[in-house]
């Protein structure tokens, strides 16, 4: 069987057999052996690193998936060559760990993965946008897009949006409101700025010219939606957030 896919981790048995993660189009999260995998002499070894993404031949045996031979389409190397970089990469494979399964083929969030990942090797565009952006979008992967259009409470229509306007935007209910105090204030400029990443053709997602002080309040913002949805503390945002401005 040939899959499509992601390493998202890996991990060595032994003295020389490996286990990597596969986050694939056609299986969804994977766990796959790959026996002397840490031997270069084998052919596997520079197929199964972390951020490999490649064409996968495995096959079935007990329920238990054991790699065969690997083709790669994209190595990432760039990504190792500088600590800052390596960990922004390993936020996305910590991400894809936690919120995929087996079975779960999440096809979007894989493309958005591969897109994420080139965007920080060729380094065009300030890490911390890049991270809001792939927050936003894979939580729109994952069915949480927000709602800026409409009201979430009421549904009224944002119709007349003005940039410098303060709006209200309730986390819980995931979006919008007009009808209800509320604490969490942003600007329309903010809610301007979702409604576009969100409409974006995947392929286009990062090709945007953007101001950093435009995405600082949706970077706060994605921090406490993600936070929110996903109930979990990702530990290589720990180290970026202590060591990046």
């Amino acid at each position: 069987m040939i899959v499509k896919g992601l390493v998202i981790k890996e991990y060595v048995v032994g003295e020389g057999d490996k286990y990597i993660t596969l986050f694939s189009r056609e299986l969804g999260q994977i766990q796959v052996s790959a026996k002397y995998a840490q031997k270069y002499t084998t052919g596997l070894a520079a197929g199964t690193q972390l951020f490999i993404y490649g064409e996968f031949n495995i096959i079935k045996r007990q329920d238990k998936y054991k790699l065969v031979d690997v083709d790669i389409i994209m190595s990432f190397y760039k990504l190792r060559e500088d600590l800052i970089t390596l960990s922004y990469s390993s936020y996305i494979t910590e991400f894809l760990l936690k919120v995929t399964s087996e079975n779960d083929k999440q096809e979007d969030l894989l493309v958005l993965s591969l897109y994420t990942l080139d965007a920080l090797t060729k380094g065009y565009l300030n890490y911390k946008i890049i991270r809001s952006i792939f927050d936003l979008r894979a939580l729109q992967c994952l069915g949480f897009m927000p709602q800026v259009n409409n009201c979430v409470i009421c549904g009224n229509s944002l119709d007349l949006l003005k940039k410098n306007k303060i709006y209200q935007f309730d986390i819980g209910n995931g979006g919008y409101i007009c009808c209800v105090d509320n604490r969490l204030k942003i600007k329309g400029a903010t809610l301007e700025l979702i409604n576009y990443i969100c409409k974006l053709p995947m392929k286009f997602v990062y090709s945007f010219k953007a101001d950093y002080k435009i995405f600082k309040e949706l970077d706060f913002l994605m921090h406490r939606y993600r936070t929110h949805y996903i109930e979990y503390d990702f530990d290589t945002l720990k180290y970026v957030n202590k060591y990046t401005p």
